[in-house]
């Protein structure tokens, strides 16, 4: 799964393999800048599971499969912009997808 900073898959990204939870606010681009409320789009991989507004999975949530990509716009079930605060992945299909 990759985490872009920007709509459209563009700007500074992360990456995250496997299954498990995760706070954004526990990863940095540099010591100024972490990832909590910074996320724009996103693209799946071969990972399913929950986007979360707030850490800890609290907040309003947003569903994923694998293989998808899209913005957090706030449109159709998608969290808004700048607003993804944890992950929780659920399952990691590889090498099978």
């Amino acid at each position: 799964m990759v985490i872009w900073s920007d709509a459209n898959l563009q700007g500074w990204s992360i990456c995250f393999v496997g299954t498990g939870f995760v706070n954004m606010t526990s990863f940095s681009v540099n010591p100024f800048w972490n990832w909590n409320d910074q996320a724009s789009s996103y693209g799946t991989g071969c990972l399913d599971g929950i986007f979360y507004t707030n850490t800890n999975g609290w907040g309003q949530s947003q569903p994923f499969t694998m293989k998808t990509t899209g913005n957090f716009d706030g449109y159709a079930g998608h969290l808004p912009n700048d607003a993804l605060s944890s992950i929780y992945i659920t399952s990691d299909h590889s090498p099978n997808c």
